[in-house]
């Protein structure tokens, strides 16, 4: 049974939290094994947002919190900070980095990582040294313990003009440039394989907010308010994150075509290029015309299921 650590960049844009939904649910069936959840950003309610969640699901994962310093980006805070107050619930306490490598010393099968925010916790982890979890230092750790890695990141030339997406000039994709040193030096230093789910893979994707009390749907609406969009009659939002957990969760061949090998080089426009290489270690998705089908399977996997 696979078993996952999510990094997720929760509280400014409500994806992360159709992403964790969906990652418990496949936990509840039976599906995988979810070790741990990060926050990569600092924002507050970033952690108690991951908590309302899994205690919504009634499930418990141990929840690292990003360490100082912030990025830009955590001034923005779309539903974090709302759902904290809301819900009554706290932040969390143990830093991502320290949590990371404590569940993968501890764990004794090989673990994968889905990453769907910046990529700051993940270059802190390669850099970080052996400590009282692990004599191993981040990338030996990460090359003993990672068996791979989902990367909701990037923009590729590779999917324009393809399957409806407008050919267009390569740009910045918003999670690569939030840090871009550490994006670059994940790209460049990362010692196990690498699925990049790219911006345009889940850009005609949509999730449809639905009423009730689950979590989920309260931080796509304070995010739907936050950013000004309209939520009556319908409130409907791109699903990069979802799609990147269910591509590690499932066979992303029934919904993408993978790419050869490759590298990913970063530029410092934040721009992502993919090079083909017998020698890489990464991959990219590559979209097919099957955006419904992925919507539908995404959508009906929100509510909390029975444990098989």
């Amino acid at each position: 049974m696979k078993k996952f650590i999510l990094d997720t960049d929760m509280g400014v844009d409500c994806d992360d939290a159709v992403a964790l939904a969906l990652l418990i649910n496949y936990k509840k069936a039976g599906a995988c094994e979810i070790l741990g959840v990060t926050a990569s950003s600092t924002r507050e309610g970033a952690t108690a947002t991951i908590r309302t969640i899994c205690d919504y699901y009634k499930e418990d994962f141990p929840i690292g919190a990003m360490a100082l310093p912030a990025l830009a980006c955590d001034n923005t805070n779309n539903y974090g900070k709302y759902i904290k107050d809301f819900y009554e619930q706290s932040d969390e306490t143990m830093e991502a980095v320290a949590l990371i490598r404590k569940l993968l010393s501890q764990t004794e099968e090989k673990a994968e990582i889905i990453a769907i925010g910046p990529l700051t916790n993940i270059a802190r982890l390669l850099r970080s040294k052996a400590d009282h979890f692990s004599a191993l230092c981040g990338v030996e750790l990460v090359r003993e313990k990672v068996s791979a890695m989902y990367v909701m990141g990037g923009s590729f030339t590779q999917n324009y003009g393809r399957a409806g997406i407008e050919n267009q000039q390569p740009f910045g994709e918003w999670n690569i440039l939030q840090d871009v040193e550490s994006a670059k030096y994940v790209t460049e230093n990362f010692p196990s394989k690498i699925i990049f789910c790219p911006h345009e893979a889940g850009d005609k994707v949509l999730t449809d907010m639905q009423s009730g009390n689950n979590p989920v749907w309260a931080c796509m609406k304070q995010y739907a308010i936050s950013e000004g969009f309209s939520y009556q009659p319908v409130f409907r939002r791109p699903s990069w994150d979802p799609i990147t957990c269910l591509c590690a969760l499932e066979q992303e061949a029934d919904y993408f075509e993978r790419s050869e090998l490759g590298k990913v080089i970063v530029g410092i426009d934040g721009t992502t290029t993919f090079h083909a290489s017998e020698n890489g270690n990464v991959r990219i998705l590559l979209n097919k015309e099957n955006y419904l089908e992925i919507a539908d399977r995404i959508n009906g996997f929100i509510e909390p299921i029975s444990e098989s």
